[in-house]
């Protein structure tokens, strides 16, 4: 007798489909299936069962731009959005937000294989930044597709509903002034200023990790408006406002709170007299 296809599969089959729809077919025929793209952040000791590489999926590596907006297929390696940041004849497509963030993101080589998809799920460096350019996620499964935006999706802890793919990346094309990152083994820190005639008319301050996500809108409001440089006494009061949020949530641990007050301190007072 025959076998059927699916018990034709031997263990650790790689499956490669060439479109979504066909992944999606796949994936419900072998449910069991696993999707995986980079590797570097599976976390997995042992393969599973049947693996869905999404390497052969066109439209997941896709970079586009529109007047409005840049869009990132989850495929796409954190190396590529590195150069489209380094080449200036191309450089209002991509926030230097998220490219210093990205750099950050470990050793050449791995940055090489890790897929901004990846990046994105497991919480890594690329949060903060996604957060703070209001960037918005395409999730798709066989039947319905939603957008959810990159802050709320960090809230609900990254989880993708059943037989659900992160696809594209939307983020609108808005540029700082100033970009000051400080990378943590716990996260990424951001500050994000934006100048208009030599007034702050613009700030956000946000420090994303791992199931962690802080940024408090109301001390923002603080230093918007004033002039630069900044006066050194507004930095410390400003500093002082971020260390009552943190009191008031109870996190992060008094090490990690530290370091993120010490950097605000340390950026801000760059812009100041």
């Amino acid at each position: 007798m025959a076998e059927s296809p699916k018990s034709a599969w031997p263990q650790s089959s790689v499956l490669r489909p060439f479109s979504l729809n066909e992944l999606f077919a796949l994936w419900e025929r072998y449910p069991d299936a696993v999707p995986y793209s980079g590797g570097t952040g599976s976390g997995r000791t042992e393969l599973p069962n049947n693996i869905l590489s999404l390497e052969g999926i066109e439209e997941l590596g896709r970079i586009t731009r529109t007047e409005r907006y840049l869009e990132l297929g989850a495929m796409v390696r954190l190396s590529e959005i590195i150069a489209l940041g380094k080449n200036t004849q191309r450089n209002a497509m991509i926030s230097d937000a998220l490219t210093l963030s990205l750099l950050h993101t470990a050793a050449p080589a791995v940055r090489n294989l890790a897929t901004i998809g990846g990046c994105v799920i497991s919480g890594g460096d690329a949060l903060a930044a996604m957060t703070a350019l209001d960037a918005r996620y395409e999730l798709r499964g066989a039947r319905q597709t939603r957008w959810i935006s990159a802050a709320r999706f960090s809230v609900l802890g990254g989880v993708l509903a059943y037989h659900e793919l992160l696809t594209r990346i939307r983020i609108p094309l808005e540029q700082w002034d100033y970009t000051i990152p400080y990378k943590f083994d716990e996260g990424t820190l951001l500050i994000l200023i934006r100048n208009q005639k030599n007034l702050l008319a613009k700030i956000q301050v946000i420090f994303g990790g791992k199931n962690l996500l802080l940024r408090d809108k109301n001390t923002e409001t603080f230093l918007e408006g004033q002039r630069l440089p900044l006066e050194k006494k507004d930095v410390l009061r400003f500093v002082e406002l971020w260390e009552n949020y943190l009191a008031g949530l109870g996190t992060p641990d008094p090490f990690l709170k530290t370091r993120i007050l010490n950097s605000i301190e340390a950026g801000l007072l760059g812009l100041a007299v």
